[in-house]
């Protein structure tokens, strides 16, 4: 990309260039006219290793205790643009449903198409991408690359809070502590700098109590956890935030 400023007229660590070098809160450079060098996350890299629907370095936890995750289908580790969506949205799991859930993979090339997208190799929203995601008010944030749903834990169950074989097992994943470890290395300190909002829906699994992000400008813990749609006072939340940095497409 010719003409962009180095490390020494503008490049943050996180990968964000600015016009004249700036990255706290009270730039008066938009988030709009930062250029985003493309730097592929950690949870990224981390998924971009999954050919199948269990990533491997998940394989023996999930082998060596009961749980009742369903594992047939490729996880929803997360929804978006997880590299550079300023909209953070932390959720719980994947959900699962023995009726719809199947109709999301009805062939092989919906798994491909779901692992290909969520490896990054491909842009394109899945074609049956599950309504649980598409009738979100956020959804679409999400399909312009503003905002991003992670779940903590990847896998799929259909109600994780009564099924506490799956929360203890949960705890063992390395795919949740590598989770928590991007929260913590690279979302936010962007957070701190202004460049991202954390949406903390449901943060249990995430160890990100209310009180940890209270002082932090860019932190929102959700009015309505307990529902699986944010609220809308959420969602006026975000829209505040966006229109705050000059984002037009809210």
């Amino acid at each position: 990309m010719e003409g962009l400023l180095k490390n020494s007229e503008g490049l943050d660590g996180a990968g964000y260039e600015t016009k004249h070098g700036c990255r706290t809160r009270t730039c008066s450079v938009s988030l709009c006219q930062q250029v985003k060098i493309a730097p592929t996350s950690s949870i990224r890299k981390f998924w971009q290793r999954l050919d199948d629907c269990v990533h491997p370095d998940d394989l023996l936890v999930l082998n060596s205790h009961q749980h009742t995750f369903n594992l047939d289908f490729p996880p929803p580790a997360f929804i978006g643009d997880v590299d550079n969506a300023p909209i953070v949205i932390l959720m719980a799991n994947g959900g699962y449903d023995p009726v719809r859930t199947p109709t999301e993979f009805l062939d092989e090339a919906d798994r491909l198409a779901y692992l290909r997208w969520l490896r990054g190799e491909s842009a394109q929203i899945p074609d049956r991408l599950s309504p649980y995601y598409t009738e979100q008010a956020v959804f679409a944030w999400i399909r312009k690359g503003i905002a991003v749903m992670v779940n903590a834990v990847a896998y799929r169950s259909p109600s994780f809070t009564s099924e506490p074989q799956n929360g203890r097992l949960a705890k063992l994943l390395p795919s949740l502590r590598m989770h928590k470890q991007w929260l913590r290395g690279e979302v936010l300190p962007a957070v701190a700098s202004g460049r991202r909002l954390v949406i903390a829906h449901r943060s249990a699994l995430w160890d990100f109590p209310a009180r940890e992000g209270m002082h932090l400008p860019n932190v929102y813990h959700s009015t309505c956890p307990a529902s699986p749609y944010l609220s809308k006072e959420t969602v006026n939340h975000v829209k505040s935030w966006l229109q705050r940095n000059d984002y037009s497409e809210v």
